[in-house]
Formats: C-alpha cells, sequence, structure tokens
C-alpha cells in the first residue's frame, strides 16, 4: 500500500511539473532543474516509508517510465530541453544504484540530494550567472556554478550531520568539505 502511494506521488509530481510548464511559461531548463530539485528532497525522504529494496525497484521502475515518456513524448516538459540529455532515466537509476550501495537513510539522503539538489542548483546559478568556464578543460562548466556546487555539497553535508547529535560541529565541518572537495571534482570532471 504504502509503495504504491509513493508512485502515485511522484507520478503527481510529473503531472504536476507538466501543468505548471504549461500555465506559467517557464523556460524548459528551469522547469527540469525544478522537477530534478523537487524529486530529490522526495526521493531522500524515501527510507522513512519504504524500504531500500522498494526503494530500488521504484527507481528502476521510474527510470523505465522516463525512457517511456522520452521516447514517445509524455512529460514534454521534463524533456523539453534543446540538448540532448537522458538525466531523467540517469537519475532515477542513481537513486535505486544508491539504495542498494548506502542502506543506510543518512548516507542515501546526503547522495540522493547532492545528486538531485546540488547539482541542479550549479547548473541554474552557472547557466545564469556564469560567464567563465572552468579552465584547462573542454567544457560548458562556469566557475560560479562549480562554486555553488561545492558550497551546496558542504552546506548539506553539515545540515545533515549536526541534527544527528552524533557529531561534534569541528567533525561535521571537516567530514561536510573532505565530502564537498571530493565530490566537486568528480561532478567537474565526470558529469
Amino acid at each position: 500500500m504504502t509503495l504504491a502511494f509513493v508512485i502515485a506521488l511522484f507520478t503527481a509530481l510529473c503531472v504536476a511539473v507538466e501543468m505548471v510548464a504549461r500555465l506559467a511559461n517557464l523556460s524548459p531548463e528551469l522547469v527540469r532543474k525544478l522537477a530534478h530539485m523537487s524529486s530529490a528532497v522526495f526521493a531522500a525522504l524515501l527510507p522513512l516509508v519504504l524500504s531500500f529494496a522498494e526503494i530500488a525497484i521504484l527507481g528502476v521502475g521510474f527510470a523505465g517510465l522516463m525512457a517511456v515518456s522520452l521516447r514517445v513524448g509524455i512529460f514534454n516538459a521534463i524533456h523539453g530541453v534543446s540538448r540532448i540529455t537522458y538525466g531523467e532515466v540517469f537519475f532515477p537509476l542513481g537513486i535505486a544504484a544508491l539504495a542498494v550501495a548506502c542502506p543506510s537513510k543518512l548516507p542515501f539522503a546526503f547522495g540522493v540530494l547532492v545528486l538531485g539538489v546540488c547539482d541542479g542548483l550549479a547548473a541554474l546559478v552557472g547557466e545564469r550567472f556564469g560567464r567563465r568556464v572552468v579552465p584547462l578543460m573542454q567544457t560548458r562548466k562556469t566557475l560560479w556554478g562549480t562554486s555553488t556546487f561545492l558550497v551546496a555539497c558542504f552546506a548539506l553535508g553539515v545540515l545533515l550531520l549536526l541534527p544527528t547529535g552524533g557529531v561534534s560541529v569541528s567533525y561535521a565541518l571537516a567530514a561536510a568539505a573532505a565530502m564537498a572537495l571530493v565530490l566537486t571534482p568528480v561532478e567537474l570532471f565526470l558529469t
């Protein structure tokens, strides 16, 4: 019953994104990033109501749905960007992979939020304010976008570690900084 409810909520989110895109006349990139970030926040909370096995199944299922939608044009607001991308398929697969590889609430939430929120914020800021691309690379990634990813990843790490009460402030800051410094080059060079 819970899994069916979650599937209905994710489907409703996709339909809501489609409706907002049509009514508000927003740019396709903005709509896509907002859908990406809101899906990540929702997915990060899934371990509160689903097992990690159910989350993995849900991720694979939604990847299939997004692949079909991309092929036949069901959710055009999500697929309507001018560049070639399969992120809407790979994102739910990433969530499924995290559910299998990190079956623990905090690491899972961190991974999902980095994939969805930090990456989405970096793209939005980089597209809006970025004028200078990262030097020494053949990339479109900007210094603004990369800096945003770094700061967002650090802030996310601190926000997730501190409320647990199991770590000191200095440990939370150091661990968040380490995660941000490792993940930023990964995002920069591998995506």
